[in-house]
């Protein structure tokens, strides 16, 4: 560090000012640059940009050679024992040094940049009154198809230029905001480290932020030079986007009048087929080249792998030797392995340059098209045209990633090799092989490229000549844009009838041997099977129907159990049609089989109930534990069955509501039913008379009493029971029989009961009612007690 930076101990406050000094001198310098940058930025004369720009370079010439003396004396001073660095450690005395070798080295960025700007405003300059002025091409029109392609070429070039540009302008201004946030950042650490020299009375703190104050504004001189540089690029970025701007819209301008009016001449498809045939075969003869290196490569490769298993299966002799043979094997297998790159360079090779020239050979093809279907409105010829060329743009397009994933492969390659090359120790003749093999993995990737560049030449062509097409199918008349619009519709429909779904495995037996076979399901053929079931559903009711109506004229089957056959019949209708349907269209029913393992636990917990009860549906139909109309009692739900279905069964009950039963819960719980093998029913009536009364004579009344009911049936006859003397009364029971279909059984019974009431009143008979004797102690005088008036 130079002598004249040193404070001396008492003197802080002119340290201070001297520590001051340096970074408000880069500051001054920065905003002197600033004012002349604004000043070119400026529309002014030639004269002047020139004049001003010398003067910054001037300025900035001066800035350099005051860098460089600096570094010359950091250098001088620490190449010196005699003249330590106070304050500092030996590492911030190294990174002192480097801060002021980036200065120096921002400086000369500064100037190289700061050409560089003049020269394209310059450029921008001299391009403006050329692209002002022109109004069109010298020659008169059609133009030229060639021409036009060159020109698409110029506009999309051009377009990939000004978005790397404006990418660039971006990017350089979010770094100019981070830049000048630094250098404030640095001008308040300045400050703050002159305060506390101001302040200070020790010699060792003073010594030490004497050192901070220097490192600090050197660190504070290389922020503003790269705040000043970033500046400079920015301008340039800005001048070079302005510029391409310019010129693309000038090309847009050229191309959008060329695409007016175009020819394609016979002599200029010849002079391509004619380019295209010597490209083709200079390719041939270098793919010729190609096969024979890799052959000899191969054979290289096999002889030295024959080297390396003979070195590994040479039996070990002394340390001395075992050393020498692991040393020999190592080179070996880096003789292997450079082998095999070489071997998979050419390999590459090989096929970049089958691609190359299976890409001109349908490229030829494709300059044939486009000539025989130039300005046509021949439809046909047209939708033809088409359909090649989306099959070929498909084709390249498909080929693009394999080139890709070789590319990708061989940057890895050199990364890794690179990597291996700096960090491993190597003895020459070993680094020399290793940056030889560092050039193959550099060529495996350029041949990468020049195939991706192949690739994306005929997809651009392909690109080019879809937008003729389009022009020419958009010029068609109506009558042509309809029936394109037609076509399109019909290809599209197909496409999608013909869409696979997915693949089907299908398995026969021919002469005793399976022979499995793959058959796609499509959309077309799903569509068929769900016509055919809608269709046969429909057919499948009609054809229940005449079944139903079959069974109850010639059959003589209850119409109610005809009903149930109608259903049960149209169930297995539609699972032969469901089937019928799939084979029709030609699916096999394996399809199902992948059904089985992912939905075989969900169908199995989720459907178990409804598969429960639609085979006890069956077992019902064909045990027929009760019919529709018999009477039953199930879990205490008394009424009449109306209907048998697959899952359940409906019971009407006698108070006019229908329950649904699960035709499992009728077989699983006790079922009564009254009308299983006959519809009569036993009922019974319960009446009590007084004690005392004749029980012959009530015996006779409740008899007399049911004969006379006209509904009570006669076979069998009804009977009258003397069951047991109650508490209250004499109990009698009347046991009776109802038919349940054509009676109301509870109609019935309360007729009886009106009619034994009134029998029992004819005959004097006295029904009973609850009674109770109490009894009092007389032995002893009864305790009568006078209770007080509750409040």
């Amino acid at each position: 560090m130079d002598p004249e930076i040193s404070m001396a101990k008492g003197r802080p406050a002119r340290a201070a000012r001297r520590g001051r000094a340096p970074g408000a001198a880069w500051r001054l310098d920065l905003l002197c640059l600033t004012v002349l940058w604004v000043a070119l930025a400026a529309p002014a004369q030639t004269a002047t940009n020139s004049e001003a720009m010398s003067e910054t370079v001037a300025m900035l010439t001066g800035k350099l050679e005051e860098a460089r003396a600096e570094l010359s004396r950091v250098l001088a001073a620490q190449a010196s024992t005699n003249n330590p660095t106070r304050g500092a450690t030996a590492l911030e005395a190294t990174e002192y040094r480097l801060t002021a070798e980036s200065v120096v080295r921002v400086c000369q960025q500064q100037i190289e940049e700061l050409e560089q700007l003049g020269d394209a405003r310059q450029r921008l300059k001299d391009f403006e009154p050329t692209a002002k002025q022109w109004q069109g091409f010298t020659q008169p029109p059609p133009y030229s198809i060639l021409m036009v392609d060159s020109l698409r070429d110029s506009v999309q070039s051009l377009s990939a230029k000004v978005a790397t540009s404006e990418a660039l302008h971006d990017l350089l201004t979010r770094y100019s905001v981070d830049t000048q946030a630094r250098v404030r950042e640095s001008d308040g650490r300045l400050r703050l480290l002159a305060e506390d020299l101001e302040t200070s009375e020790d010699p060792e703190k003073t010594d030490r932020l004497n050192w901070e104050r220097t490192q600090e504004t050197m660190a504070n001189r290389l922020a503003s030079t790269t705040a000043a540089l970033n500046d400079i690029r920015r301008r340039k970025a800005e001048a070079e986007l302005a510029d391409s701007r310019m010129r693309l819209a000038l090309a847009r301008r050229k191309l959008a009048l060329a695409s007016t009016r175009t020819r394609f001449a016979q002599s200029e498809l010849d002079q391509v087929l004619a380019n295209l045939d010597a490209e083709r075969q200079r390719l041939q003869t270098e793919l010729q080249s190609a096969e024979a290196d890799h052959e000899r490569r191969q054979h290289a490769l096999a002889a030295a792998r024959a080297d390396a298993q003979k070195a590994l299966s040479k039996p070990e002799g002394t340390t001395a030797d075992s050393n020498n043979q692991a040393s020999r094997i190592r080179h070996l297998e880096d003789v292997v392995q450079f082998r095999t790159a070489e071997s998979e360079t050419s390999s590459v090779r090989q096929a970049a340059l089958r691609e190359l020239v299976d890409l001109i050979t349908q490229e030829r093809a494709l300059w044939q098209l486009r000539f025989g279907s130039f300005n046509t409105h021949d439809l046909a010829k047209l939708q033809e045209s088409y359909q090649q060329l989306a099959g070929l743009l498909k084709l390249v397009q498909g080929a693009k990633p394999f080139f890709l994933h070789h590319v990708d492969l061989a940057a890895n390659l050199i990364t890794e090799q690179s990597n291996r090359i700096q960090n491993r120790p190597m003895l020459p003749a070993d680094l020399e092989q290793a940056k030889d093999l560092l050039g193959l993995y550099h060529q495996r990737e350029e041949v990468a490229y020049r195939a991706l560049r192949g690739l994306e030449k005929l997809e651009r062509l392909c690109l080019w000549w879809k937008q003729s097409l389009d022009e020419s199918r958009r010029e068609l008349p109506l009558g042509g844009r309809i029936r394109d619009l037609f076509t399109e519709f019909s290809s599209f429909a197909v496409k999608l009838w013909q869409f696979e779904l997915f693949v089907a495995e299908d398995t026969i037996t021919v002469d005793g041997q399976p022979i499995t076979g793959r058959r796609s399901v499509t959309a077309g053929k799903i569509v068929m099977a769900i016509l055919i079931l809608a269709v046969g559903y429909w057919l499948s009711i009609l054809l229940a129907s005449w079944l139903e109506r079959i069974a109850v004229r010639r059959l003589h089957v209850e119409p109610n159990q005809a009903n149930l056959i109608r259903r049960w019949a149209r169930v297995a209708i539609i699972i032969a049609l469901a089937i019928f349907s799939l084979a029709s269209v030609k699916i096999p029913l394996t399809v199902f089989a992948f059904l089985g393992g992912a939905l075989a636990i969900g169908l199995g917990f989720g459907t178990q109930n409804l598969l429960k009860n639609f085979i006890s549906g069956i077992l019902i139909l064909f045990e027929r534990p009760f019919r529709v109309g018999d009477l039953v009692d199930v879990g205490g739900n008394r009424g009449t069955v109306t209907s048998i279905g697959i899952r359940s069964s409906v019971l009407q009950l006698w108070d006019g509501t229908e329950t649904l039963i699960p035709n499992s819960t009728l077989l699983e719980n006790n079922l009564t039913n009254w009308t299983y093998s006959n519809h009569t029913g036993r009922f019974t009536l319960t009446v009590g008379v007084a004690y005392g009364s004749d029980t012959r004579r009530v015996a006779q009344v409740l008899a007399d009493v049911a004969d006379r009911h006209g509904l009570v049936l006669k076979a069998p006859a009804p009977q009258v029971l003397f069951v047991d003397f109650g508490a209250s009364a004499l109990n009698f029971e009347l046991r009776y029989w109802v038919d349940v279909v054509k009676s109301n059984a509870a109609q019935v019974g309360s007729d009886l009961r009106h009619m034994i009431a009134g029998a029992c009143t004819e005959n004097s008979i006295v029904m009973a009612f609850p009674q109770q004797d109490v009894h009092l102690d007389s032995s002893r005088p009864l305790r009568i007690e006078l209770a007080p008036p509750s409040v």
